[in-house]
């Protein structure tokens, strides 16, 4: 009977991969329906400010139907997403790069358990899409190590997220070299943008920032699919 279990979850994930992940009308494969597609492409650019001074830009809050997309994409592993979540950063990436000569799209690191359980990388997959897709000439830089173990960000509150992150991340000598000598010979104005799927507090980013600064790379800003919303009162 083993080939009629495999046979009921092909029809079950054929089912829900043609049901829209924003609110589960019909919709083709690997796609919005019209009306979420319209709604998110609608939505505002979110734009924070790092406390390391860092511009963040996200495509629209972490609610309603780019907070389902997400979830469904990198929780429920619907990576046939990733196309319409990369267009998203697109726009991200021409907004706040857009007098840059080229782009260096440096994604956030999955942790070594996120990576076992998942099996792949969501924001590194995000990355290689968007850089492909943009306009000025872009790649991807996997600058970023994780230099020990961290707690799950979900179940921290603000403040210890900043702590569980200090420190987190590195920067090889050996790539931070290459990346200096690759922007010398010859010139250009380059943009690096840090990259990752949600900012919430903005301890990810800040640790990415440190940790690439201290490796000697120039940060220019950041870019996410979305932004969760703050309290009052409260920062990135």
């Amino acid at each position: 009977m083993s080939w009629l279990r495999a046979a009921g979850r092909a029809v079950a994930e054929l089912l829900v991969a043609c049901a829209c992940p924003g609110c589960g009308r019909d919709a083709p494969p690997g796609s919005l329906c019209a009306v979420c597609d319209a709604a998110i492409r609608a939505g505002p650019l979110v734009a924070r400010q790092l406390a390391e001074g860092v511009p963040v830009v996200a495509a629209g809050g972490y609610e309603g139907p780019l907070r389902r997309l997400l979830l469904a994409y990198k929780e429920h592993g619907r990576r046939d997403l990733r196309d319409v979540l990369a267009a998203l950063l697109v726009r991200n990436l021409d907004f706040l790069a857009a007098t840059a000569d080229r782009i260096v799209v440096v994604p956030i690191p999955s942790t070594r358990t996120a990576l076992r359980a998942r099996g792949w990388e969501p924001v590194a997959e995000l990355a290689r899409a968007a850089a492909h897709a943009a306009v000025p000439p872009t790649r991807v830089a996997r600058l970023l190590r994780c230099r020990r173990t961290v707690a799950d960000q979900a179940a921290l509150a603000a403040t210890e997220r900043f702590v569980n992150l200090a420190g987190a991340y590195t920067v090889s000598p050996g790539m931070a070299a290459r990346f200096r000598r690759e922007q010398a010979d010859p010139p250009r104005r380059t943009a690096v943008l840090v990259l990752d799927d949600i900012v919430t507090t903005g301890a990810t980013l800040g640790e990415a920032v440190r940790a690439l600064r201290a490796g000697g790379v120039p940060v220019f800003g950041a870019v996410t699919v979305a932004a969760t919303r703050l309290r009052r009162g409260g920062t990135c």
